[in-house]
């Protein structure tokens, strides 16, 4: 038995989107539970958006390094 909510029929997936759920509860013999599986798909968003904003920083604290190493440089009398 599915722990699909009734709502299910109203649920448009893509063809592979269906084909790799259906597949993966064939194979493990266990129902379908949209819980998990959405549980499953927040924590990868969730983890590359933590990896994209901490990437973002260090992008910027690179930058503000090379702008302050520009400033001493360009202030110093040759």
């Amino acid at each position: 038995m599915s722990t699909m909510t009734t709502y299910s029929h109203y649920i448009h997936w893509s063809d592979a989107v269906e084909r790799g759920v259906m597949q993966h509860a064939l194979e493990n013999g266990e129902s379908v539970s949209l819980v998990a599986l959405t549980k499953e798909g927040s924590s990868l968003i969730s983890r590359a958006a933590r990896s994209v904003f901490n990437y973002l920083v260090s992008v910027t604290r690179a930058l503000d390094e090379a702008r302050i190493r520009d400033a001493r440089m360009s202030a110093c009398y040759w």
